[in-house]
């Protein structure tokens, strides 16, 4: 995979992008057996971004913002409990459970 090269001015939210703005804006990715740590649950990995950029957070009030995050992508509260694995499963490994004819 290659970056293209691009020129002109990204704007986010109607807003011209500056610098100041990255505590705004995560990555998402979207191969989540190499995006997520499989020792961490979702809870951790939720939180880390809040950790680094506003580290003041009490325990309560960051557990309360990753609640309204993954009520927002439509997962329940529980689910900060969960280990990634828990939310997918490999193509692979599904095949090999199929049994076979």
């Amino acid at each position: 995979m290659r970056l293209i090269e691009a020129e002109g001015r990204l704007k986010i939210r109607g807003r011209e992008w500056r610098r100041e703005m990255r505590r705004e804006i995560q990555m998402v990715f979207q191969d989540p057996f190499g995006a997520f740590n499989p020792r961490m649950k979702v809870s951790d990995i939720v939180s880390e971004g809040l950790r680094v950029h506003e580290p003041r957070l009490d325990k309560e009030t960051v557990r309360q913002r990753v609640a309204e995050v993954l009520r927002q992508v439509g997962l329940p509260e529980d689910a900060s409990e969960r280990y990634p694995h828990e939310f997918f499963r490999r193509p692979e490994a599904a095949a090999r459970r199929r049994p076979r004819p």
